[in-house]
């Protein structure tokens, strides 16, 4: 189907997830998305996801959960998948209390957000294709906590040169670097 079909996780225990919908009678594989919010369309083996370049912690959290994408192809409705990532995770520390936003940019190359098309296979990891935007930020409302290690969800890609600009208080400091990195 070229369009994706919502599924309802019934229960969870352990690693095994009991899931329940509907597909079109005739469906002999099936690929599924998480969470289904980021899945744009599914083609044949390839599920476009939106990496969200806006991402946001409350609390405890380190990690935004709403973008944590991921993908698993069952190739038949007796399949055990396993979910896999479609993201890589960049980390960050703050060294200030009261910073409520974290803008992470690349300088001279590397897209980290937006939509990206990611070809799904039972047998190998699924390939994330080229975002579309070359910046994710992630906000708290409440501040990050000074030397806790909190993490963006970017789409996998090599990177040349980052820029990572803090917002406190409504002012914004900037520091930029051209160190190469490739992320996966």
């Amino acid at each position: 189907s070229a369009e994706p079909e919502e599924f309802t996780v019934e229960s969870v225990s352990g690693s095994s997830v009991t899931i329940s919908g509907s597909v079109p009678e005739t469906a002999t594989s099936f690929i599924a998305a998480f969470p289904y919010e980021n899945a744009v369309s599914c083609t044949e083996n390839v599920v476009k996801m939106n990496v969200a370049y806006s991402q946001e912690l409350s609390g405890e959290q380190v990690v935004d959960p709403s973008a944590l994408a991921s993908v698993a192809c069952f190739e038949t409705a007796a399949s055990t998948p396993v979910f896999q990532n479609a993201v890589a995770l960049a980390s960050f520390s703050v060294g200030l209390e009261g910073v409520t936003e974290v803008n992470i940019s690349t300088v001279t190359s590397g897209k980290l957000s937006g939509e990206v098309n990611v070809t799904v296979s039972s047998e190998t990891d699924p390939a994330v294709g080229a975002a579309e935007y070359n910046m994710v930020t992630v906000s708290k409302a409440d501040g990050f906590t000074q030397g806790v290690t909190y993490y963006a969800a970017i789409a996998p890609c090599s990177i040349e040169g980052l820029s990572v600009r803090l917002t406190k208080e409504g002012k914004r400091s900037t520091r930029t670097s051209t160190s190469s990195a490739s992320v996966a």
